[in-house]
């Protein structure tokens, strides 16, 4: 088990995803090879080398915090007349996702007020990224209800057996508060 996953399995340093301890991580290594550097100056070009790809890290991960904070929901998924959105989490390699879209076809069939999208988990970095951030996606398959507005108003692991999911998701339409 690596450092990384030790502090987010058991929440050493609190409520911290894996780039921000990839971020410390990097800061301590950086200050520690600066610090070997000036005892001998064969590490020099190797840690500017390493601190140029620390502070890559730093930007990349700024730079996709600053996105998920402006993210414009309508300028992906445009509503329109629809009342609901319903994003489908799933996986081309995830066994338990193919009965799961056929709960979710179902439902679209049924529901005329719903907008289904479905989301590969291998497009996730190329265009959906911030929404998959935005409602903190990370189990195939996964069923969220979002409203006009973009705010969540549940967000489910899918049941294997499609028909308990759509009488979860029916449960959820008749009563959308709960």
């Amino acid at each position: 088990m690596g450092i990384v996953s030790l502090f987010t399995k058991y929440k050493i340093l609190g409520d911290l995803n894996k780039y921000s301890l990839i971020l410390i991580y990097l800061g301590f290594s950086t200050v520690l090879l600066l610090a070997f550097s000036f005892l001998d100056l064969s590490y020099l070009i190797f840690n500017l080398i390493f601190l140029l790809i620390s502070t890559y890290f730093v930007y990349f991960i700024v730079s996709k915090k600053r996105r998920a904070r402006g993210y414009d929901f309508d300028g992906i998924f445009p509503l329109k007349e629809k009342e609901y959105l319903l994003v489908e989490f799933s996986s081309i390699y995830c066994a338990g996702c193919l009965p799961i879209r056929s709960a979710v076809d179902t439902i679209s069939k049924q529901y005329s007020n719903i907008q289904v999208v479905q989301i590969e988990a291998k497009d996730i970095e190329s265009k959906y990224i911030d929404l998959v951030q935005k409602l903190r996606l990370s189990v195939t398959p996964t069923i969220c209800l979002l409203n006009k507005n973009g705010e969540l108003i549940t967000k489910r692991i899918a049941h294997l057996n499609p028909e308990i999911t759509i009488k979860n998701l029916e449960r959820v339409l008749r009563d959308p508060i709960s």
